[in-house]
């Protein structure tokens, strides 16, 4: 029993991803990248939780974490801390005026 419902669960989840994915075409979205310089004691979750309200399109914000956490892996690589001056790079979309 727990086993279903840590499926259901599991599955309930995507699902809420998913349907927030999406729902503008590439023609439709602007990328901007943004660079961060890493202060004392910043982690990546918390320099995404910083720029995270400027993505304008559908998107929760564990993907938006990931995008920026796989873009800086070179910064965390071998379990490296991020280091003050070290530069985060953050992309964020926006949904072009039409």
């Amino acid at each position: 029993m727990k086993k279903v419902l840590q499926i259901c669960v599991c599955i309930i989840f995507v699902w809420c991803c998913l349907s927030l994915i999406g729902g503008f075409s590439d023609s439709q979205v602007q990328r901007h990248t943004i660079t961060h310089i890493v202060q004392e004691g910043e982690t990546m979750y918390g320099i995404a939780d910083k720029y995270f309200l400027l993505n304008k399109t559908r998107i929760c914000f564990d993907e938006f974490w990931y995008n920026v956490s796989e873009d800086n892996k070179h910064l965390t690589a071998n379990r490296r801390y991020l280091q003050p001056g070290d530069v985060v790079t953050v992309n964020y979309y926006t949904v072009k005026e039409q």
